[in-house]
């Protein structure tokens, strides 16, 4: 866009670039100050840089928005040379508003760049704030877990030891004073002694669920039909009594998960299939592995009275019993072990079972031959 202007403000020639950029005829635009089509914000720099060629010979680059038939602005871009002696302004002008339009844009994402770093390092610093709180808390439950631990063997002693004082007593009482206790005499003497042995085998049994949730077990692959060996034996005593019949079905292929931990875990599932039978029912056991890809799933299923399917889940709760301890005794946290140690080696537990037709338990665990290198 070439033209040429006097120091008078006014334009008197301008090429037809000018018409094709800014919508304006020469006339029109000679017919006004050329400041006058300068946008308000920049008159007074623009001013400025003509006052200077008037009394400079030296040429100026400066920036405004001009106005546009249409109303709007175009930036345009001027390099102005004076002729001091013809009083006349050479002026070359370009238009730069795409030019400016992505610097603003720029100078947008910048600002928002700034704002979103701005925005992450806040976030930072909260989350390294929130990571130490954790951290202390972490720390706080393991102190407490300790603690915890220590005081469960204390107490498993401490409240131990005195019921094994009051049935020993009530044993000799029975025993040494039979005749003048008298048959109610000896019948809360017997009451005494069995709610002494229900109190210890609770005892017992919170002890145990507190060292599965808390000791540090060491997996690694396991001999299933040693575990179910050792099971066995340890309920030899049970399993004579109730006359069970137990089936165990080859082959038992190894898995990954702790001995000691899987043994109780079957005791229990053992334990419960053989107690949980209809009266005068022989009971009827049998476990089996069934082999799914990497995992195998350890079945033990009895012919005992069943659990509604509402239950299934309910059961492997602390303390959840579905019969009263008259009817089959039991501290209700058998099945709670069972589940901890599951979870404890990285496997689950879960019962297919209905009322009348039997209980299917089942111990789900991985492989040992997917776990060699």
């Amino acid at each position: 866009m070439l033209s040429i202007a006097g120091f008078d403000g006014y334009f008197k020639q301008l090429n037809p670039t000018w018409k094709t950029v800014l919508g304006f005829s020469d006339d029109e635009l000679k017919a006004r100050r050329l400041l006058e089509f300068v946008h308000p914000e920049d008159q007074s720099a623009t001013r400025e840089c003509l006052e200077k060629l008037k009394s400079n010979e030296t040429s100026i680059y400066f920036e405004n928005r001009y106005a546009c038939k249409d109303g709007g602005y175009r930036w345009l871009a001027w390099t102005a040379s004076p002729f001091i002696a013809e009083e006349l302004i050479y002026l070359f002008a370009r238009d730069i508003t795409e030019r400016k339009q992505t610097e603003e844009e720029i100078r947008q994402l910048n600002r928002a760049l700034r704002s979103r770093a701005a925005d992450l390092e806040h976030a930072n610093q909260e989350l390294e704030k929130e990571i130490a709180v954790r951290k202390r808390a972490e720390e706080a439950l393991r102190e407490t877990n300790a603690e915890l631990e220590s005081f469960s063997y204390s107490a498993s002693h401490d409240l131990r030891a005195p019921l094994r004082a009051m049935q020993g007593f009530a044993e000799a009482l029975i025993e040494d004073c039979a005749n003048e206790l008298g048959e109610v005499g000896r019948d809360y003497a017997t009451r005494i002694i069995a709610a002494a042995g229900r109190m210890d085998a609770l005892i017992q049994d919170l002890l145990l669920y507190s060292r599965l949730s808390h000791a540090a077990l060491q997996l690694q692959p396991v001999d299933l039909a040693k575990v179910v060996t050792e099971a066995m034996g340890q309920l030899e005593a049970p399993l004579q009594a109730g006359n069970a019949a137990i089936q165990v079905q080859e082959p038992l292929e190894g898995v990954v998960g702790h001995h000691g931990t899987l043994v109780q875990v079957l005791c229990n599932l053992l334990s419960n299939a053989v107690k949980f039978v209809p009266s005068g029912v022989k009971p009827q056991v049998r476990v089996h592995l069934q082999a799914n890809g990497e995992w195998g799933r350890l079945w033990v299923e009895d012919n005992g009275i069943g659990i509604a399917s509402e239950y299934h889940t309910r059961i492997f709760r602390l303390f959840e019993r579905l019969h009263g301890v008259d009817i089959y005794p039991g501290t209700g946290i058998g099945l709670a072990i069972v589940r901890k140690g599951a979870e404890r080696m990285g496997g689950r537990v879960g019962v297919e079972s209905s009322p009348g037709q039997g209980s299917r338990f089942w111990l789900e665990l991985p492989l040992a031959h997917n776990n060699q290198t």
